[in-house]
């Protein structure tokens, strides 16, 4: 199996793109601690640095929903003892000195901040399935989430599956790369040739593809289109997913709620 990219590299184009890339807050040297990933989006800064493959997955699912204005990965430090938002890494060296004598845990940096376009702004924090955190950091946790909502965002934990089979590891890639490609986006006679396959009757994306003589290759487009909808979070892209005409409506690509606490 391929293994995802890392940003331990050190020669050649991607070292430069790890350099301009927004890794929030958090300011890590290529060639130390843990791998961290490369992602896009266009509602966050462009290139971006997550830490894992399951926050990478939730950055997909922010770029594709429709209610995301933007987002940004670990957008700052929230400091347990002072209750205060360090924002810039000038104020986390400052705080860090500050508590150096200090025990137990003194900071916490939320995995994304969300901005939407009709509710409160939020914090996300990203978890897989099966993980259980030790006594402290549920403490860490408790305590951050109770600052954070002081100063106005509200807080959950997104809970990505830990099976490499669940339909939302293969669908969420290929939703990503087709929201990226609006020259496959259907026409409007293709649109109307969808609608009136579908009207009245349980249609799989198989029938689809054999009456339109479209290639499956193409239903991700569809699918970020608002052409057809279909339980992207339960069923995999494949021959016996069941669609609709969507109308434009892209209610199926609000993903988030569906793995979140």
């Amino acid at each position: 199996m391929r293994r995802p990219q890392s940003i331990k590299v050190q020669y050649g184009s991607r070292e430069q793109r790890v350099a301009s890339a927004d890794a929030g807050v958090r300011r890590v040297a290529p060639t130390f601690g843990k791998a961290l990933f490369l992602t896009y989006s266009t509602k966050s800064t462009g290139q971006l640095v997550v830490e894992c493959d399951a926050e990478r997955l939730v950055a997909h699912m922010l770029t594709l929903d429709p209610r995301v204005r933007a987002f940004k990965p670990q957008p700052f430090k929230v400091d347990l003892i002072d209750r205060r938002l360090l924002k810039t890494p000038e104020e986390v060296v400052e705080a860090r000195l500050k508590h150096k004598h200090r025990e137990g845990r003194k900071f916490y940096t939320p995995d994304f901040s969300v901005d939407w376009h009709n509710r409160p702004r939020s914090i996300t924090e990203v978890k897989i399935e099966g993980r259980v955190l030790n006594e402290e950091d549920e403490l860490a946790l408790e305590r951050a989430s109770e600052i954070l909502e002081a100063h106005g965002y509200r807080f959950s934990t997104a809970i990505m599956p830990a099976s490499p089979k669940h339909p939302l590891r293969s669908n969420l890639p290929l939703l990503k790369k087709a929201a990226s490609r609006s020259d496959l986006w259907p026409s409007p006679e293709l649109l109307r040739k969808i609608e009136a396959v579908c009207t009245g009757r349980r249609v799989t994306l198989r029938m689809l593809c054999a009456e339109l003589d479209l290639s499956p290759n193409l239903v991700p487009a569809l699918l970020v289109s608002g052409a057809v909808g279909a339980d992207v979070v339960r069923n995999a892209i494949h021959g016996e997913m069941i669609l609709a005409p969507a109308l434009g409506d892209l209610s199926h690509l609000e993903l988030l709620e569906e793995i979140t606490l």
